[in-house]
């Protein structure tokens, strides 16, 4: 007959292994429902931003060989800290593209940003913020001038 210091070993073996199995067996699920998450949960919204220079371009404000276009925000994934360049476009020289992508948890979320120009070594910002409000497909913005709005 075993005593009970020796039952208590026993018991608590099997406890631990209990234990241990449902802890392995709640990490097979968690990765489970990872691996087979819908779409929806990584979701990105793309949106396309558009900048137009013709008149800086024009009145030689802008070299596209040595000034650079950027975007910034408020919000991540735009933030003035870390800002977003700004591409040429193949197809119309005096445009600027980027696309830029947001999370899911982004949609229906209102964003201010801005396009700035870096000239002789110069940060000009656009007088008044532009707004996005992120929807859940992804879009184009239309490609206004540089510091002009559309009311």
């Amino acid at each position: 007959m075993a005593t009970e210091v020796e039952m208590g070993i026993k018991t608590n073996s099997i406890n631990e292994r209990l234990q241990f199995r449902r802890y392995l067996l709640g990490l097979t699920a968690l990765f489970l429902v990872v691996i087979a998450a819908p779409d929806e949960l990584y979701a990105q919204t793309k949106v396309t931003f558009q900048v137009n220079l013709t008149h800086l371009l024009d009145g030689k404000e802008f070299n596209p060989e040595t000034d650079k276009v950027e975007l910034i925000g408020n919000r991540h994934p735009l933030s003035s800290t870390s800002p977003v360049d700004m591409n040429r476009d193949d197809e119309n020289p005096n445009l600027f593209t980027r696309t830029v992508d947001f999370p899911a948890g982004m949609t229906n979320t209102r964003v201010e940003y801005q396009f700035r120009v870096l000239h002789n070594f110069r940060y000009h910002n656009e007088d008044i913020p532009r707004t996005l409000q992120v929807s859940d497909e992804n879009q184009t913005l239309d490609s206004l001038y540089f510091n002009s709005y559309a009311w």
